[in-house]
Formats: C-alpha cells, structure tokens, sequence
C-alpha cells in the first residue's frame, strides 16, 4: 500500500501496482522489451497476455476461457500469446495446452523474469487476461486492457472486467476494440 501524511496522519491510497506507470518508465520498458524480443520470448505485434496465478490457491483458467484464446488464435493468426506468472517461486497451477498449430503462436516468460521485464510484456500488449488482482492492477496502471477470469472475480477485483458468460466474444472484443 501506498501512504501519504495528510495534516500529520498516515492515509491509504490503494494498491503500489496503480503507481506502476510512473515506476517503470517508458524508456526502460522499451529495453526491457527489445531484450525479451532477442530472447525469443516476446513477439513483435499483437499480443494477448495471459497472466496466471502460481501455487495451491491460484484461479485456473476454465475450459471456456481456454477455447476462447484457441477461437481467437485461429481467427487471427498475427496475434500471439504471452503466458506469465507473477510468483514465479510457486508451482505453476495452469497448463495452457492450446495444441499443435497453435503452439507456435504461445510464448511463456521464463521464471528468471523481474517485474520490469513482467512490466514490459503488459504495456505493449493488445489485451491481457489475469487470474490475480495484482495481475489485473498491474496491467491497468501500464494501459493495458484487461479482463478476470471469472474465477478470480471475487474480492479486490473492483473496476475490473470479468470474463464470463461469453467468453469467445468477450476476448474478440477486448483485442479488436479494448473492450469486452
């Protein structure tokens, strides 16, 4: 949280991922991005970012958000998918098996990944989808349009999209619009 002293006490003003916009600058994440591209890691044009969450308690991703990134895929095929996590410690709960043609168009950040590097996927991406509430803030605080999945919705989602009863078209409409 972040905390400002108003007339000599301390107030709350929100989660420290809103004021990511002016912790990573433009530049720095320009480079950040430039380095993943020579890596391999971070295609040139559109991207869909999928954050999922890591460990015993994270969301998964339902089999209808899942048919939904496929649909999106096979109906443009310049778009690619970026997987991350933002507990890269923790045992990656979400297998994102889009099968063989469409394999080619995914891309996982490796677990060596800061948040700048995290950082740097977000805010160049077309749309992104999070299963965490700080995934979710991270990407609004850079500018990216972005959606929860439904399972994740509960608590400290304000503001946030869901993903939910029509998920296909909800995700085309995100990427081609920035709106669901």
């Amino acid at each position: 949280m972040l905390f400002r002293s108003i007339g000599g006490t301390a107030a709350q003003s929100g989660d420290p991922l809103l004021a990511a916009s002016r912790i990573f600058e433009a530049g720095t994440l320009r480079r950040r991005a430039d380095l993943l591209r020579m890596c391999g890691m971070l295609p040139a044009g559109k991207r869909l970012v999928v954050e999922v969450g890591s460990g015993a308690d994270a969301p998964t991703l339902s089999e209808h958000v899942v048919e939904a990134i496929k649909a999106l895929l096979r109906a443009d095929s310049t778009v690619s998918v970026i997987v991350l996590t933002l507990n890269p410690t923790a045992p990656e709960t979400v297998d994102l098996a889009l099968g063989i043609p469409l394999a080619a168009q995914m891309h996982r950040l490796p677990i060596w990944v800061g948040l700048d590097d995290i950082a740097a996927a977000l805010s160049g991406a077309t749309a992104a989808i999070a299963t965490t509430s700080a995934g979710a803030h991270l990407a609004e605080a850079l500018g990216t349009p972005v959606v929860a999945v439904e399972a994740a919705a509960e608590g400290p989602f304000a503001g946030v999209p869901i993903l939910a009863n029509e998920p296909a078209e909800q995700l085309a409409a995100l990427v081609a619009h920035g709106k669901p």
